[in-house]
């Protein structure tokens, strides 16, 4: 049984969601994909200037203001509090852009920034 699985997003498309408990600070992941110097909207830059384009399952992670996954140096991914089987994964894309980029959030949250901006 995978730990995450992918399925339709209340946010946007397709979600990664988790298939079992996940305790804070757990390990769920590497970020898969090369390094590039021409990114796409799936890529995420860890330091300035360096893009690395995501691959499946961590491409599907929607934005949320509210997130409960992170990355952790270059590539680790953990989950910043209690995470249930079932809750969609999301990063906050603005802690890991630092590019001048922008987006419309939609993520509902109660403290969600409206629009999301690089660091």
């Amino acid at each position: 049984m995978s730990e995450l699985i992918l399925a339709t997003s209340s946010i946007n498309g397709i979600g990664l969601f988790a298939n079992r408990n996940f305790k804070e600070g757990y390990v769920i992941g590497i970020i898969d994909g090369p390094f590039t110097d021409d990114p796409t909207e799936y890529a995420i830059e860890p330091r300035p200037g360096l893009y690395i384009e995501t691959s499946p399952p961590f491409k599907f992670a929607n934005h949320s203001c509210a997130a409960n996954i992170e990355i952790l140096g270059l590539r680790v991914v953990v989950s910043c509090c209690p995470i249930k089987s079932g809750d969609e994964l999301f990063f906050d894309y603005g802690t890991f852009i630092f590019d001048n980029w922008s987006m419309q959030c939609r993520c509902g949250q109660p403290a969600c920034r409206g629009i999301i901006n690089a660091r």
